[in-house]
């Protein structure tokens, strides 16, 4: 999905004068995932004029919570983008992703755990989503290491 700030698209008749006139903002780290973005836009004949590039995933969001720019978020249907209003064009951009382990590490919980959520089609967060317990359990971290 795209995002920017609530205040900034609600200033905006359509979503695609925002991509074009407001600066966008990438991420330097994937240039695989800039080019689909690119190409996915200019496919719908919209080109920003201006483009902000960083190394900082965070440094770019906090620019988009103040309405400075654009920019391109993976859609977490768990997510939460407080401060930030998600768009999308007509058709969403897709993209394949992978998970690659040792086939000898399958019977570790993590990975047990990972192939669960690639299986499932959550609609609300998991009962121990947030539970640190359980990352400690999956690492099999010893007693008397923990206070």
């Amino acid at each position: 999905v795209f995002c920017c700030s609530e205040e900034l698209h609600e200033k905006f008749i359509n979503n695609e004068d925002l991509l074009i006139n407001i600066p966008f903002g990438e991420c330097s780290w994937d240039i695989g995932l800039n080019k689909r973005i690119k190409d996915y836009l200019r496919k719908k004949n919209i080109i920003p004029k201006e483009k902000l590039l960083s190394d900082h995933q965070s440094f770019l969001e906090k620019l988009c919570e103040r309405g400075r720019c654009v920019m391109f978020l993976p859609k977490n249907p768990l997510g939460d983008y407080s401060g930030l209003k998600t768009f999308q064009l007509e058709d969403p951009i897709s993209i394949t992703l992978y998970a690659v382990w040792k086939k000898g590490d399958e019977s570790l919980i993590s990975i047990r755990k990972l192939q669960e959520l690639l299986k499932s089609k959550y609609s609300s967060l998991p009962k121990r989503y947030e539970d640190v317990d359980l990352q400690i359990e999956a690492s099999d971290v010893s007693d008397d290491l923990l206070e």
